[in-house]
């Protein structure tokens, strides 16, 4: 998830962010818009944006519906930081008929439980047994 806007509008410290996840909708590459409310208190998936490969911003989000096939990617980088390829994370899924939610994963002050997915450069992975912080 990458961040795209950060705006507390009202000047009441709370904030409206926005952020887009690499994905494939339906075989088309593009980004998942996604909006973090803290002045209303709701998340929400507000549609795609569709990625050309030439020099040219999407007018416009595609709905995202049920029914509608996702697959989550994730950039691969080397050494100097520039984006080197691009590989699916987990399998693709199924928009339901609730349409796409975001849910967040709240955490009290006893901690949390966390694992990380080792991959190689051939694509195989193991992930690391779960650790409580």
């Amino acid at each position: 998830m990458y961040p795209v806007s950060d705006l507390d509008v009202d000047g009441d410290g709370k904030y409206i962010t926005t952020k887009f996840i690499p994905a494939e909708l339906n075989g088309e590459r593009v980004n998942l818009i996604v909006e973090f409310n803290e002045e209303t208190g709701k998340d929400s998936v507000l549609g795609a944006e569709s990625i050309y490969d030439v020099d040219t911003e999407s007018k416009g989000l595609i709905e995202v519906k049920a029914g509608d096939r996702i697959q989550l990617l994730c950039d691969h980088y080397s050494e100097d930081g520039t984006v080197k390829d691009e590989y699916t994370l987990g399998s693709s899924f199924t928009v339901g008929s609730d349409g796409l939610k975001v849910y967040s994963l709240k955490v009290d002050n006893d901690g949390c439980v966390f694992t990380y997915r080792l991959t190689d450069l051939y694509g195989a992975f193991h992930w690391l047994p779960l650790k409580s912080h």
